[in-house]
């Protein structure tokens, strides 16, 4: 983020999206460190991590202005089984818009 933060221009835009932690006390949040215990899931989904809160991070990050939005990734009724399987683990999710 102090990247980010670094070569954005004064007003400029940083636009995200990511999965993040399930609520403290949900069984999916134990779910998702279950999962990154002895790097199984990470080594599994190519570095993907199921325990970070971006949305945390990113109140404290230090822009200018910040909008975020917390969903859960949407379905259909057609989704196959693999996807229905990754949606539980990746539900929780963020998005949002920091400015500097």
């Amino acid at each position: 983020l102090e990247e980010i933060k670094r070569v954005l221009k004064p007003g400029g835009k940083f636009f995200y999206m990511e999965h993040i932690i399930g609520d403290e006390g949900s069984t999916i949040r134990t779910v998702h460190k279950l999962l990154m215990i002895g790097g199984f899931w990470p080594f599994m989904a190519d570095g993907c991590c199921t325990d970070r809160a971006t949305d945390k991070v990113m109140e404290t990050a230090g822009f200018g202005k910040l909008e975020q939005k917390k969903y859960d990734m949407p379905t259909s009724e057609d989704a196959g089984i693999s996807f229905t399987i990754c949606r539980g683990i990746l539900k929780p999710h963020v998005m949002g818009v920091a400015t500097k």
